[in-house]
């Protein structure tokens, strides 16, 4: 991964210069929290830890951005895709 790059990066063993990568990281983990309520059969109630959980996932979604913007742009390749898949996975099952 030293000398081989992918887009704007030259070195995927280094941090990601642009931040972009761990905005679209966090981008897809608030997609993804935001469509879990899809899943549920019924709406969600007050008071339900469902409904205590779904700003906590939103909170570290936005905090993802400054705790991964030093990691490997390498991880980024496959978190965001497994991101992608499971919102894809998500939004297909809770619409059969």
């Amino acid at each position: 991964f030293i000398n081989g790059g992918l887009f704007w990066f030259a070195n995927l063993s280094q941090p990601d210069p642009t931040y972009i990568l761990p905005v679209i990281l966090a981008s897809s983990a608030f997609a993804l929290a935001e469509t879990v309520h899809l899943t549920q059969p019924t709406p969600i109630q007050p008071g339900t830890p469902h409904a205590y959980m779904k700003p906590i996932f939103r909170t570290l979604a936005v905090l993802s951005i400054p705790a991964t913007s030093f990691f490997p742009a390498v991880l980024f390749c496959y978190w965001i895709p497994n991101n992608i898949c499971s919102l894809t996975q998500t939004i297909a099952l809770a619409n059969p």
